[in-house]
């Protein structure tokens, strides 16, 4: 496991609850994905979950003082609102740190989500890499115009720099579970489940990533263009592996695009 490197600028991850009136127990997968090479290059990664964290406003205000970011997660729908919420908090708190927006809905609306007053950057499309070189240019001050798969603001016009092309997913560092308070999304989500899996002990898993299909009523031919790429069986393996014997799960719950 690496250490956060105190040297380093922390990131903030926010995951807003994806359902009006209900709860999300699953782990926010799209967070641990964009935040494994930051975490495996030592910088310090604090994921807030709305559905699951105590005080999620004030856990994010505490862990933006002295942050390089704030990114948020959306979906289309009521993550949206509640992004937006809390991105006032920390605008008001901290106006000049940056705020990132990242996943479906941003890939999918890009231009309209930067030019809201309180996004600042945009990550389109698969986010891995992206976020990675994003993190590096606002640290050393590098030009965004340098950043491909992005959207920012400059003079109060929204500018797009080129497309990246997908990377291999096999090519990233493993899942950061650690980053997590893994035994209380475990908890949560198995109880929250209990009448399908018979009180045994679930997450959520990804094994892949976009679909090569292109059903009009989904998101996925935008934001993955009708492509599909697998994590080597070797490298799902080691993954479940670590599920099971480092945090006790017995049912893995898998939410690839693919299968949906």
């Amino acid at each position: 496991m690496p250490e956060p490197n105190s040297a380093k600028p922390r990131i903030v991850l926010f995951n807003p609850s994806p359902w009006p009136g209900g709860q999300y127990y699953g782990l926010p997968l799209p967070l641990l994905a964009v935040a494994a090479l930051p975490h495996a290059k030592g910088y310090p990664v604090s994921i807030i979950v709305q559905d699951v964290d105590d005080d999620p406003d004030a856990q994010v205000l505490e862990a933006c003082e002295g942050a390089l970011l704030f990114g948020v997660t959306s979906l289309t729908g009521s993550m949206i609102g509640e992004g937006l919420r809390m991105c006032a908090l920390v605008r008001e708190r901290y106006p000049d740190l940056p705020i990132v927006w990242g996943g479906t809905h941003p890939s999918i609306a890009p231009e309209q989500t930067c030019e809201h007053p309180l996004v600042d950057i945009v990550v389109a499309g698969q986010g891995e890499a992206t976020f990675m070189d994003l993190i590096d240019a606002l640290e050393t001050g590098r030009p965004l115009d340098e950043v491909q798969g992005i959207l920012f603001k400059r003079d109060a016009e929204v500018v797009k720099t080129p497309c990246r092309p997908t990377i291999d997913i096999d090519t990233l560092p493993l899942m950061p579970f650690e980053l997590l308070d893994m035994e209380r999304f475990i908890v949560l989500h198995s109880a929250a489940m209990h009448t399908r899996i018979g009180g045994k002990r679930a997450v959520t898993y990804y094994s892949s990533y976009g679909c090569p299909f292109s059903c009009s009523f989904c998101s996925e031919p935008m934001t993955s263009n009708r492509r599909w790429y697998a994590k080597s069986p070797e490298r799902v393996i080691e993954e479940l592996e670590t599920l099971r014997h480092t945090y006790g799960v017995e049912v893995i719950i898998f939410e690839d695009p693919i299968y949906f």
